[in-house]
């Protein structure tokens, strides 16, 4: 069964990601740049673990990296308001993008975004390989929970 991926695990993917880059100082100075203004943004719900996100990257503690991630993830998605998802999504985006240009792959995924009745970001979707797919489930999916 494919793993859920929402805006929570893309922002804290590439947070991740970066923060290692930052620790090896292989990052150019766009990749920190947008490091500091995704960081900055989730900083109100997040704070102390990013700053323990970088001290897991920067120790190589890969296991202790990954509980951080899923634990910064499940946070942005319950803590960020939806006025503010689609600002997070493109601010991890820029962060994937400089990490790109820098020759930093991550493990983040295409995210497509679809607003929601109430004008929230709509954050259902499903983690499959490296492609990430949002939005309702196909009239296939329907009724197999």
């Amino acid at each position: 069964m494919p793993e859920p991926f929402s805006f929570g695990a893309l922002a804290a993917t590439t947070l991740s990601a970066a923060a290692g880059a930052l620790g090896k100082e292989v990052a150019t100075q766009a990749v920190k740049s947008a490091y500091a203004s995704l960081k900055g943004f989730v900083s109100s719900w997040v704070r102390a673990d990013v700053e323990q996100l970088e001290r897991d990257e920067e120790s190589g503690d890969t296991e202790d990296s990954e509980e951080r991630r899923t634990l910064i993830a499940s946070k942005l998605d319950r803590k960020v308001p939806p006025e503010s998802q689609s600002e997070l999504i493109r601010l991890s985006r820029d962060l994937e993008d400089a990490l790109s240009a820098a020759g930093i792959t991550t493990r983040t995924a295409e995210v497509k975004t679809a607003t929601a009745g109430d004008g929230g970001i709509a954050n259902a979707g499903t983690f499959i390989a490296d492609k990430v797919t949002i939005g309702a489930p196909s009239k296939s999916d329907k009724g197999t929970s």
